[in-house]
Order: C-alpha cells, then structure tokens, then sequence
C-alpha cells in the first residue's frame, strides 16, 4: 500500500466527513439548504469506500456466506454447523 496515497485518500475522506457534518447542522436551516447534503454524504460515503479498499489492499477475500437449510441464517460457505441453531450441514459432494 503506498503511504502518500493512504494520506491522500485519508485527508480526502476527513474533508468529506466534514463537509457532510456541516450539511448535518443545516438541518435546522430552510429545506434549499439541505439540497447538496445527500451528494455530500454519498461523496464521503464512496471516500470510505475507497479508503477501505486501499487499507485492505492485499488482504483475505471476504468468505462466502450460505444461509442454513433449517434456520436461514447466514453461515460460512464451509462450515459443518450453522452458528445460530447449531444443525449439521450436509455440503453436496464436488463433482
């Protein structure tokens, strides 16, 4: 991961936040003001995004997930058990 662009991106990404806390306390102000708020957030939003990627970069994929036959939540693709109601799970055979 290069440092000056994590700096860059994390710098970026404070500003963003910023911006976004501001157009929070015009909350209080008439509806126009209101109006670059959700692009402000989505911009902040998509920064967290990117500086998530660039802090991972190089790290383990995220695991699948199945969702257990008898209870439907999600579990590890791989896992013999389901960690919620603890069943058995049957993986089918590779063919």
């Amino acid at each position: 991961m290069d440092r000056t662009q994590f700096q860059m991106k994390l710098t970026a990404t404070a500003e963003q936040i910023a911006q976004v806390e501001r157009d929070l306390e015009a909350i209080r102000q008439p509806v126009d003001a209101l109006g670059g708020a959700r692009d402000n957030a989505r911009k902040a939003a998509v920064g967290l995004v990117e500086l998530a990627a660039i802090f991972n970069e190089g790290s383990e994929p995220i695991v699948a997930k199945v969702a257990c036959l008898s209870c439907g939540k999600p579990g590890v693709a791989t896992a013999t058990r389901c960690g919620f109601c603890w069943t058995k799970i049957v993986h089918a055979a590779a063919e």
